[in-house]
């Protein structure tokens, strides 16, 4: 091995840093790379799509930490039907309460009605966008809802979401 930062690594256990060679101190997985969004609905996939922008995604894995990212430009969307999800991603998340939140972007897309929106992954590893729904300002109980299918119709879609892996 070698000498990191006082530490050392070895293939096949992980890299250590510091002097403490214990299992909480090993990084025992590091990789990056990309991935490709699938754009598909929650009850049935769409029947056509023409992209402006072809789906794009990045993702890096830190030990079980993941960060993915993605963006999509949707100039023409026919068909399909429930809430918007992307699959792809290229880890499933641990299941979690509420599934894990992040920043998305969207551009064009037809949620007047709807504020605030998430992005969220599932245990499945699909994205899905979440929008507050209510009224009384941002510190009010409001409601959350997952975005339909039918409002990225013609839409651009940026969003980025860290969670755990098992």
């Amino acid at each position: 091995g070698f000498r990191v930062c006082d530490g050392y690594s070895n293939a096949a256990q992980g890299l250590t840093f510091g002097t403490d060679t214990g299992a909480a101190n090993k990084l025992d997985d590091y990789e990056e790379g990309d991935w490709t969004p699938v754009v598909t609905g929650g009850g049935s996939a769409p029947s056509s799509i023409t992209f402006h922008t072809d789906p794009s995604g990045k993702y890096t894995k830190v030990g079980r930490v993941v960060t993915v990212q993605f963006y999509l430009h949707i100039n023409l969307m026919q068909g399909g039907s429930g809430i918007f999800k992307l699959t792809g991603v290229p880890f499933a998340a641990t299941s979690a309460n509420g599934g894990f939140k992040g920043g998305v972007t969207m551009y064009y897309a037809n949620t007047s009605s709807h504020s605030g929106p998430v992005l969220q992954i599932n245990g499945n590893a699909e994205l899905s966008i979440e929008t507050a729904n209510g009224s009384g300002g941002y510190f009010s109980n409001v409601s959350w809802t997952a975005a339909p299918l039918s409002a990225f119709t013609s839409a651009a879609v940026a969003g980025s979401v860290t969670y755990f892996t098992s």
